[in-house]
């Protein structure tokens, strides 16, 4: 699915664009009730301080990523900036941007490289993203 990229996850199991490699070994049905289902945090033993963090439920599976990021080789020239990811669903982070195209999406702080490759990343939760000791050090 992240290879073919169909506009609606349901084109996959639809009549006219019916992708084999995926209708054939999981049906339709079964694939939206574990995506619905899947979570990476037992919501039953969250603790205060994961309450109040808005990406408590995807921290988990941010950190893999992140941890796997950290490991990839860096050059001397590096860049930083903001990245946009579309999003459609709800969120306590998304963001507002009237003048894009698709409107809502979800903020990160980006380390890359030259050729684009993630190196470390932030996403944005808020004015409360960057720690209060961090923002005096760096100046904001």
């Amino acid at each position: 699915m992240g290879v073919l990229q169909m506009p609606q996850v349901r084109i996959y199991w639809s009549k006219t664009c019916n992708v084999p490699t995926i209708a054939e070994n999981v049906n339709r049905n079964r694939f939206f009730e574990l995506r619905n289902t899947l979570h990476f945090v037992d919501k039953n033993n969250i603790t205060e301080s994961q309450k109040r963090d808005k990406l408590s439920l995807a921290r988990t599976i941010l950190e893999v990523f992140k941890n796997a990021s950290l490991t990839l080789p860096r050059t001397e020239d590096l860049s930083i900036d903001e990245q946009m990811m579309p999003f459609s669903g709800r969120c306590p982070i998304r963001q507002y941007l009237p003048s894009k195209p698709n409107p809502v999406r979800l903020k990160k702080l980006v380390l890359a490289a030259p050729d684009g490759l993630v190196l470390d990343f932030l996403i944005y939760t808020g004015a409360d993203t960057v720690p209060v000791e961090d923002k005096q050090l760096y100046g904001f």
